[in-house]
């Protein structure tokens, strides 16, 4: 039985959204949740995908391996977000392992378990093909708004979105905010569409805006003046 907070992240999640209740709460009692240190590996690139995966709590990063064992880091997933998707309902493997960036826990629904539902239900594919599609667009939609932003708006979207998650020691409506980066800043520049020197050169011009940053502490003296700087 999953626990109150991995069945939210399901119920909210556009592939169960398009099955119905009754049919969203047969593949929760499906699902299992599954937790995972720092550094663990969660599937390996080229494994096949028998799995979905949603993030409910910690940080997972998507990565590619070359020939020579280089890494590149392609996203990095927070909670509430689902990934291998394409994989496990398309492509039949993965093509990027997945690794915890922090601790984390993660819930995974097989995913015969959700075409088997859509095969004795095939009215339902397209309503989840709709939702699923929305929120492609709305991804679209983010990422275009990334590249259109400079890297310092961003970074500071980025940490007001964080401040509002109980990784900040500040609440909703508070001037001053004490935060911990949830993992380290060379994961943070690729999550952030950017190089490293990139983001350090960010951190620099956000202390115009009253940020201040040491390791993986980040201090803001006014949220409302950070949120101004977005504009």
């Amino acid at each position: 039985m999953l626990d109150k907070a991995s069945q939210l992240v399901l119920s909210q999640s556009p592939l169960l959204q398009g099955v119905g209740e009754e049919g969203a709460d047969a593949l929760i009692q499906c699902a299992e949740s599954l937790s995972f240190s720092r550094d663990e590996w969660l599937f390996s690139q080229g494994d096949q995908a028998y799995w979905i995966y949603w993030v409910v709590s910690g940080w997972v990063k998507v990565c590619r391996f070359n020939a020579e064992g280089s890494e590149t880091v392609i996203h990095v997933i927070g909670p509430s977000e689902s990934f291998a998707e394409p994989a496990a309902l398309g492509l039949g493997y993965y093509p990027a392992s997945a690794v915890a960036a922090s601790a984390c826990q993660v819930v995974r629904l097989e995913v015969a378990a959700y075409t088997d539902l859509l095969m004795k239900q095939p009215e339902k594919a397209l309503a989840v093909i709709a939702r699923f599609s929305q929120r492609l667009r709305q991804m679209v939609a983010e990422r275009e708004q990334m590249q259109v932003s400079s890297t310092a708006q961003r970074l500071a979207s980025f940490l007001l979105d964080l401040s509002r998650s109980s990784a900040g020691t500040g609440s909703e409506g508070e001037g001053s905010l004490s935060l911990t980066l949830p993992y380290d800043k060379t994961l943070l520049a690729a999550r952030l569409s950017m190089k490293p020197e990139s983001l350090s050169r960010a951190f620099a011009k956000l202390r115009e805006q009253g940020v201040q940053s040491q390791g993986q502490h980040v201090a803001i003296e006014s949220r409302e003046r950070l949120l101004a700087f977005l504009d």
